[in-house]
């Protein structure tokens, strides 16, 4: 077998590529770049049932939960949903619980629990966050994505196991 000078056998390399990524998915905080989305693209809520409490601004949503803004999709068992003040429609955080989902046009996340604070456009996923993009599959404790700049931190380790069932 002839060899350039300098040059590394193919095995010897995807053994170095694969120790690097080890390595590096052992760090407590990685970041990842998403795709962007409008923060202030309207926000739509699908949901089988609703609870609205206008004193409060709050409404409480239930079964097959939907929140689309732009090109992200959350998805969740139940929700929270308040308004910035209890005289306007305006939401101004959802809280998600139960099996959330976080999907966009390249990457999806899953956790216990999220919120979503929509004027400031950060989503933060919490309990045993599971990230994949493409090939790349992570786990952590929490992931923290903001929307305007496409950045997403996941950070810590999860607690047991991430599951690739969705």
């Amino acid at each position: 077998m002839t060899r350039l000078a300098g040059e590394r056998p193919l095995f010897k390399t995807i053994v170095t590529m694969i120790l690097a990524f080890v390595g590096t998915a052992a760090l407590s905080q990685t970041n990842i770049v998403f795709a962007t989305s409008d923060p202030s693209a309207p926000v739509t809520v699908i949901a089988d049932e609703l609870t609205y409490a206008p004193d409060l601004g709050e409404i409480w949503i239930s079964g097959n939960i939907r929140v689309t803004q732009g090109k992200i999709v959350l998805t969740a068992e139940t929700a929270t949903i308040k308004t910035i003040s209890p005289d306007t429609s305006e939401i101004g955080y959802i809280r998600l619980d139960g099996s959330v989902g976080l999907t966009n046009e390249e990457s999806s996340a899953s956790s216990s629990s999220g919120e979503y604070r929509v004027q400031d456009g950060i989503i933060e996923l919490d309990g045993n966050v599971f990230l994949s993009r493409g090939v790349i599959e992570m786990s952590g404790a929490s992931l923290l994505y903001d929307l305007e700049i496409g950045r997403s931190t996941l950070t810590g380790s999860a607690s047991s196991p991430a599951s690739n069932e969705r």
